[in-house]
């Protein structure tokens, strides 16, 4: 059982007084809509500025990361990615679409699957953990949906009682399954929901269950490529062993992120924050850049950032970071395609412990 304490977090300086303000004559204040998309509205500029703008609010939410996460609490199974994509990315997950790497951070992602997608995976973890899942997702214009299983084994340690020899049990084992669906009521929006059920043993002799649930949403903004999103995840009661019980790891997530072509006539030209990566027809080179910013439920942040090249669905460079979460470095990882399968790897280094390792196989049915 973990006991979470909060940290002490110091006050933040009090703002400088505010410069006078020059005379200006009197108009009606702007509607969002028209401060948005309206004429001298911030949308209505050159993609050079729009994507500035985007990178202003992808600082701000990094700079968010200076207070650091939460100690993790009870039921941390729950907090698994779903594949060596979004752990490469730094788990910058909350607006990675096309593919199940998103969905364990926001279920808004399945309408984004235009494939359906079978995948597994393996990690071996600091101190001897290790992780196997199997998912399933399959997508579509208006609903998407999908399902995963979770099985972790925590290794063997040694116990025993007053007057008794010592004996080996397994540490922990833990089983998570999911059932996930997401809509698109709008061409813009898309909004889901997860299910979770999470059965956890301790010492081969305590157990205790309980449910979670997530939420999230995904709206794509004026500028083409650009995707900001939301998520809720792990809201349920705590999970409780004989007595006691240990909160949830209750997160929310603000998401942003980028896609560009590279190649061909238009280089560096934004396309629309489909699901690429299930197209058998695409330009030549894909760029993503995203960010994430994550808050626990004490106020306290982590910042998550990731960039992705895949060159022509053949080979796929990836790295990341994660700010604010103590021992934990930055994050990389590699893939290829062969035909309808997809082998990714990504690996997470660790301060004075063994890094994290991941393997993922995924099949994708294309006509």
């Amino acid at each position: 059982m973990i006991i979470a304490q909060k940290r002490q977090i110091p006050p933040r300086p009090a703002s400088a007084p505010l410069a006078p303000q020059a005379h200006v004559a009197l108009r009606r204040p702007l509607t969002l809509r028209e401060g948005l998309l309206g004429e001298g509205g911030i949308w209505n500029t050159s993609s050079v500025g729009k994507f500035a703008l985007a990178l202003i609010v992808l600082v701000f939410l990094l700079d968010l990361s200076a207070w650091a996460i939460d100690p993790r609490t009870g039921g941390t199974t729950l907090l698994e990615t779903l594949d060596a994509r979004a752990a490469a990315l730094g788990q910058a997950g909350t607006t990675l679409t096309g593919d199940l790497a998103g969905a364990s951070f926001n279920p808004a992602v399945y309408p984004t699957l235009e494939n359906p997608q079978l995948e597994t995976q393996f990690q071996v973890a600091p101190g001897d953990v290790h992780t196997a899942l199997l998912a399933y997702g399959r997508g579509g214009p208006r609903l998407g949906w999908g399902a995963a299983l979770v099985v972790l084994d925590a290794g063997t340690v040694e116990t025993s009682s007053v007057g008794g020899a010592p004996s080996t049990v397994r540490a922990q084992q833990d089983i998570v399954g999911t059932l996930s669906a997401g809509v698109a009521p709008t061409s813009w929006l898309k909004v889901g929901g997860t299910v979770k059920g999470l059965q956890s043993k301790l010492a081969e002799e305590y157990s205790a269950s309980t449910v979670a649930a997530d939420v999230g949403l995904l709206i794509d903004l004026p500028l083409p490529g650009l995707r900001l999103g939301g998520a809720v995840q792990n809201m349920g009661p705590d999970l409780t062993f004989r007595s006691e019980g240990d909160p949830l790891p209750l997160f929310y997530r603000v998401g942003l992120s980028h896609i560009w072509t590279i190649g061909g006539e238009d280089d560096l030209s934004p396309i629309k924050p489909t699901a690429w990566y299930a197209r058998d027809e695409r330009p030549a080179s894909v760029l993503w850049v995203g960010a994430d910013a994550v808050f626990d439920r004490w106020g306290e942040c982590s910042g998550h950032l990731g960039l992705e090249w895949d060159y022509n669905r053949l080979a796929i460079l990836r790295l990341g970071g994660i700010v604010g979460e103590d021992g934990l470095g930055p994050t990389g990882g590699i893939g290829f395609w062969i035909n309808k399968w997809r082998f990714d790897y990504a690996i997470q280094l660790v301060d004075e412990l063994t890094d994290r390792h991941r393997v993922t196989v995924s099949y994708f049915w294309r006509d």
